[in-house]
This record gives C-alpha cells, structure tokens and sequence, in this order.
C-alpha cells in the first residue's frame, strides 16, 4: 500500500502488509505485544480497527504451534446476514446461545472432530463463522429444540478434551452483520429493534468468545467491535471485561504523525517542491493558509494546512488520510483549491460519518435543526430559541443543541495554551454521560457549513 491508501480491505495475506506503514500509539503496542489477551480492538468506524486486527494476525501467525481460523487469510469478514424476523435476535441471551454454538462447532471443525449425525446434516459443510451463523439464522425454529442442546451434551465436552494445544480465531466486521442503511428509512420501533439486534450481536459475541477462553485457555478469538455497541452496558461486566479490551482513539499529534508519514510515503512526481524541507510545503507548495472570512485587528489570519485538515475531520485517521489523497489529486494546488478541496471533502466525510451512525442518525431532526441556523456561530439565546423550535416528540431528542453535541456537529471555543481551540465532543468508552458544556456562543462543526449555505 502506498500513500493515502486505508482500505484494509486491500489486505488478505501476510505480504500484502509488507510495506504498510502502521502507525504504533502507546496502546497498539499492547495489543500487538506477544502474550497479550487483549482480544478485543475497540473503536468508532474509521480508525482502523481492521487494519490493527490484520497485523496482529500476520504477527502471531510467525509463531509455530499454533492452529489458525481461518486458514489461508488474515482474518474471516463475516457479511451481512438475513433475518426475516428480527424481533427474535433482538436479546442478547439469543445470540449469546448462537455464537456459544458456532465457536465450538468452528474449533472442533479445525481439528476435524466429526459432529454428531443430526448436527452433520443440518450444517452440511459449513467450515466458516458465515456459513454457520447462516445456517443457524436459516434454520432458527430448529435451534433451540434440536441444535443448542448439543453445546451441554456433545460440543463443549468435545472441546475440552480435543483442544490441548493453541487455536487461534480472528473475526471481523461482527458490527456489519446488520447493514444500518437496510433499515435508515424504517419506522422508529424498527429502527429501534435493529439497533437492539445490532447491540446484542456484538456484545453477545464478546461475551461468548470470553466464556469459551475461560473454559479452554487454548482458545483465544481476537476480533473487533463498535464502541457504541458497549455504551451502557452493565457496570460489572463492562469493568470486568476491559482487561480484554484495546480501545482506539488518536490525539491530534497522532493524527498529524499519520498526515506527515503519509507525505513521506508520497512519490516524487506526486509533490509540488520535491526538495523542500517542510513536508507540508514539499506536497502541495504551501504550509499555512490564509482564511477567507476571518480577520483579527484588520488583518488577514492564516492557519497551518494540517489544523485546516484536522477541523473538517471527525479525529479519525480513515478522514486524515481521506483528504491527503483528494489534496494529491488536485492538479492545481494553490492556497484557493487547497481550502476548497478540504471543505469539500469535509462535506463528504460528514455525509459518510451519518450514514455510519448507530443509533442511527436522525436525519429529518437534523435538518429541522439546520433550518433554523443562520451562521456557523451561534449564541447561547439563540441555541435556546432553537431547542424550543426543534422539539423531537421523543424525550432523547428533546434538545437540538445537545443532540448536535452528541454526535461530534457543535461545539465550543476552550481556552488553549495559546490561541482558543475548536472544541467537538468525541465519544469514548469510559464516557458515562454526554453534556454539553456552558458558553456564550457555540459553533458548527466546519464539514456542516457545506449544508449550512446549501
């Protein structure tokens, strides 16, 4: 992979990582450290999550003894599934009863135990997470009568005995089982359901993959998980289960870390001064840019390429790099297709960062919100006349400004070191409660001001 390329997608083999420049926080040195029982990669959409699960791959991969799912990849993508009903998948006790079932039945398959008869018949040759987890979605009204009483009687016994050396399993994309965009334009008692379902299959997955490693310490299954899929989970279990658990998040030095490596990587006809010191200025012919409407004393303010970059992202390194690969397409690069570029690719990054968002994002209420702004900056009297304005008839949704809040689109100006900072709520783990903080004027995210003059 060269410069500006995140799909690790793009990634199924060990060598297709050669090359790849991986950037190493304090917290992914954990996780990658040999030994770790870090299982479980934590994160929002966009940073990287997949990519980190890949290289953990490759690396233990290297070590001998070992028995490995799947095979012949790096990791197995488990697709979306179909479900007729999804009231029925919508607790977690459900799913935690499906994935005891496909893990065990997936171990055993790697040491070619023959299942009992009945279970040989119903899954056939089903040899992946998918094509059990299909089987078992298809086959639903015969789950709990004939398939699951064989996890107590056949299936766990089986493994306790048949696993006495190490297995290893890495599963991605439990999250996409579920497509949020299937169920965007449902009524809100389904949306809520599949937000329910999408929960429940992700925490029942950690839950199962954890029991069945306490049960047989052979067995460990490193995969990756929604952050939002834990929010507001039980106190006990969420403490109990963060010795288990990476969670991503970048620092804005990070994110510029990953900005800077990524202009090094760049080839040499792709630079507008090769043989410039600053790397900045080295790829696009500038290192600051001057705002177009914002002046201080009478007098033009500039700012750095990078902090005009990191405002129009959501602090995700998929944004960072996202841009940096629109910026090299430009073929004119100039202080004016620079800050278009940027703004424009703010728009598409929000447009995308929607789209993702589970709970999922309540689109109609976002645009009654929009309607009512005149400006990126708003007052704190008139945040008020908004909230009274843009009443949600559900109570979450009751206050516009802290819905904006919420989901990372209005923040507020902090006192810095230096000059003031932009200040968005970015959602984290540990983050018991959202609120939002008390200022005199607040102001929009700047990848919305593109719906805001629309």
């Amino acid at each position: 992979m060269g410069a500006w390329r995140l799909d690790a997608d793009e990634i199924q083999v060990a060598q297709d990582l050669d090359g790849v420049a991986l950037y190493r926080t304090r917290t992914i040195e954990e996780f990658l450290a040999p030994g770790s029982n870090k299982f479980f990669i934590v994160a929002r959409k966009g940073l990287g999550k997949t990519l980190l699960l890949k290289a953990k791959s490759r690396a233990l991969r290297e070590v001998d003894g070992a028995l490995f799912h799947p095979r012949n990849e790096l990791c197995e993508k488990l697709f979306r599934a179909r479900v007729s009903d999804l009231d029925k998948f919508k607790d977690q006790a459900s799913w935690d009863r499906v994935w005891d079932v496909c893990l065990h039945i997936l171990v055993l398959q790697l040491h070619d135990f023959e299942l009992p008869s009945e279970l040989d018949h119903i899954f056939g040759s089903a040899g992946s997470l998918n094509d059990l987890l299909a089987v078992i979605l298809d086959s639903r009204g015969a789950f709990d009568g004939t398939i699951y009483p064989y996890l107590a009687t056949t299936l766990r016994p089986a493994l306790r005995k048949v696993v006495q050396s190490p297995v290893v399993l890495f599963v991605d994309n439990v999250d996409e089982i579920f497509e949020p965009s299937d169920f965007r334009h449902a009524g809100p008692d389904v949306q809520d359901v599949f937000h329910q379902v999408w929960k429940s299959a992700q925490t029942a997955f950690l839950n199962s993959a954890l029991r069945l490693f306490k049960n047989n310490r052979h067995v460990k299954t490193f995969s990756t998980i929604r952050l939002e899929a834990l929010k507001g989970r039980d106190s006990a279990n969420a403490v109990r289960d963060r010795d288990y658990m990476t969670e991503l998040a970048y620092t804005k030095a990070e994110l510029e870390t990953i900005f800077l490596l990524n202009i090094e990587r760049m080839r040499r006809n792709d630079l507008a001064l090769p043989d410039c010191a600053d790397p900045i200025e080295r790829f696009l012919g500038v290192s600051n840019i001057v705002h177009s409407d914002v002046r201080r004393d009478d007098h033009a303010v500039s700012e750095g390429v990078f902090e005009l970059v990191y405002r129009h992202t959501f602090e995700r390194p998929r944004d960072i790099v996202f841009i940096g690969a629109e910026l090299q397409r430009l073929d004119q690069r100039t202080e004016a297709t620079i800050r278009e570029c940027v703004r424009d690719a703010g728009s598409y990054l929000l447009g995308e960062y929607k789209n993702e968002t589970i709970p999922l994002f309540r689109t109609q209420y976002y645009e009654e919100i929009l309607g009512q702004i005149a400006s990126n900056v708003v007052s704190a009297r008139e945040m008020a006349r908004i909230n009274r304005n843009c009443r949600d008839t559900d109570p979450e949704y009751a206050d516009a400004a802290a819905f904006l809040y919420r989901h990372g689109l209005l923040g507020y100006v902090a006192a810095g070191g230096g000059d003031p900072i932009q200040s968005f709520f970015v959602d984290r783990l540990t983050q018991a409660s959202v609120r939002l903080p008390t200022s005199d004027y607040y102001i929009l995210h700047p990848a919305v001001d593109g719906e805001l003059l629309a």
